[in-house]
């Protein structure tokens, strides 16, 4: 359908020339021709028949237009009367709904009347608060004041504005009643009764109101006399005494509350967090409000010894939390957060930072003093002879490597004289460039006692050779005497000799380590009798 034969040659005269592709074209048009007579001859009967079996065909099709565009009508007319039907019972539905709700509201507001009526009558007695049951009444009217709520929630159309006003005030009424009796509970340490009031409050989902009333009531007051900048003067222990007495508030005048609202082992009532919602967040207000020249930097000893004793009153206060959950509130409460912040610790840092390196720079740009140099040689050199004499104690082990092993003839000096030489060699490739007369000078001290130790340790090892060698030669020949053999000369090196020549190796190795850091053999003590002790014991 979309053929074009402009297109057609434009796209494909660069193929090739044109009187080609005519020949090209007739030859396929002829075999289509072709193609197209087979096709007919093979089918032909069914060409026929296709012919003849459409004749007629566009009148039956006229026939049921009329018809199906009747039926089109009736479906119509259906669908029609459905629609409307179905928006009639719509209607209904919403005019039935509306019924019910104004049922519902004016029955609710019937529910309003009572309630408010009820409470009017029981918060009304002049002797409320001398009425012995009074806790009963207030968990009565707690019910009361829930329902009202309730209901008012479900007639806000039809309340009247004097009945939301009445409503508050009583609210307003029960909650100070609540209040006035709560605190009571408090001051006597009345812990059942402050435990049905607690239950009231969650009741009325007044936790909030409960919380900020023992801030307000109980806490404010207690702290009133003791967070102030006369107590942080004039108080020979200063802020750690106001922590003292903050934390002895927390544990004997809000104790009780703790007791039943905190401890999971006796809780009574849950949700309520005292400590940080009632305690925290008033003390913190008014050390920042009263004392918060506690964190100015200016003198850092002060403040250290300030900071000091903040951080062991809120580690304190963290243990009274007795549960992760609560310490976790505590810790990302606001207040907490802020409190830590307003320590200016980058500027305390600062200035204790000067006044170390004052004195530093101070010391540095002094002389120094015979004494001083005499101390720190010490040091070093007692310090490098640590590290080193560890390893020459391994000259000890070598009589294990020979005896009954069959070794060869030892040649190459044991791991452990190198091991002894590289601390020292380190240090010498470390400082030399620096001091390099002063470096020589504790690397002869640090040899000169490292050759004293490594003496002591080869005497005792060819001590203990020449004993165990005379051990071995009195056992052989009690033997031979025993079985009438002649002793025989031994052959070949034996292991004793393999120990001294072991240990004359490794101390020619460690005077020539020596001599690769420049270091004269000369000036280092013991040395020489050391090498010479060596050669002796091998020429034996």
């Amino acid at each position: 359908e979309n053929f074009d034969v402009d297109n057609f040659l434009q796209d494909h005269r660069k193929s090739g020339k044109l009187e080609t592709m005519r020949d090209d074209l007739g030859m396929y048009l002829k075999l289509l021709r072709s193609a197209m007579i087979d096709l007919i001859n093979r089918d032909y009967t069914d060409f026929v028949n296709l012919s003849s079996n459409l004749i007629g065909l566009d009148k039956a099709i006229n026939d049921l237009q009329a018809p199906l565009g009747q039926l089109r009508e009736e479906v119509m007319q259906v669908r029609q009367a459905l629609d409307d039907e179905i928006a009639a019972i719509s209607t209904n539905l919403n005019d039935n709904l509306k019924i019910r709700e104004r049922k519902q509201s004016l029955h609710s507001l019937q529910h309003v009347y009572k309630s408010l009526k009820k409470l009017s009558s029981i918060l009304s007695m002049e002797t409320f608060m001398e009425n012995p049951s009074k806790i009963d009444i207030l968990e009565q009217a707690a019910i009361e004041l829930n329902q009202l709520k309730f209901h008012m929630s479900r007639c806000k159309s039809d309340i009247s504005v004097d009945q939301e006003k009445k409503s508050t005030e009583l609210e307003n009424l029960y909650l100070n009643c609540l209040n006035e009796l709560f605190l009571m509970c408090i001051h006597e340490k009345n812990s059942n009764l402050a435990i049905r009031c607690l239950r009231i409050y969650l009741t009325l989902d007044k936790i909030t109101n409960a919380e900020e009333l023992v801030r307000h009531e109980v806490v404010r007051p207690l702290i009133y006399n003791v967070v102030n900048e006369e107590n942080l003067q004039t108080d020979p222990l200063g802020l750690q005494s106001i922590y003292h007495r903050l934390l002895n508030i927390l544990n004997v005048e809000l104790k009780q509350l703790l007791d039943i609202t905190l401890h999971p082992e006796r809780i009574s009532v849950k949700g309520f967090n005292f400590l940080v919602n009632s305690f925290w967040t008033e003390v913190e207000e008014k050390i920042e409000q009263y004392i918060k020249s506690i964190f100015a930097p200016g003198d850092p000893v002060l403040f250290h010894k300030r900071y000091t004793a903040t951080l062991e009153f809120l580690t304190k206060l963290e243990a009274e939390c007795v549960t992760t959950e609560i310490l976790m509130t505590l810790r990302d409460h606001p207040q907490y957060k802020g409190f830590l912040k307003k320590w200016n610790l980058p500027v305390y840092f600062q200035i204790r930072f000067q006044e170390i390196a004052g004195h530093v720079e101070t010391t540095l740009a002094e002389p120094v003093s015979p004494d001083s140099i005499k101390k720190v040689t010490k040091e070093i050199v007692n310090e490098l002879s640590e590290q080193c004499v560890t390893y020459l104690k391994q000259v000890s082990d070598i009589p294990r490597l020979f005896r009954r092993t069959k070794r060869d003839v030892p040649t190459k000096p044991c791991p452990y004289v190198k091991s002894a030489i590289v601390p020292l060699a380190n240090f010498h490739v470390d400082y030399n460039k620096i001091i390099p007369k002063t470096v020589i000078l504790w690397l002869e001290l640090t040899l000169s006692s490292l050759t004293e130790s490594y003496l002591l340790f080869v005497t005792d090892v060819l001590t203990s050779v020449q004993k165990t060698e005379e051990s071995l030669r009195r056992l052989k020949k009690i033997r031979d005497k025993s079985t009438g053999i002649l002793p025989s000369e031994s052959q070949g090196t034996s292991d004793d000799e393999k120990i001294r020549i072991q240990l004359k190796v490794d101390v020619d190795g460690y005077a020539n380590m020596i001599k690769d850091l420049n270091i004269s053999t000369t000036n280092i003590h013991h040395l020489q009798e050391l090498i010479d002790a060596v050669e002796a014991a091998v020429k034996k």
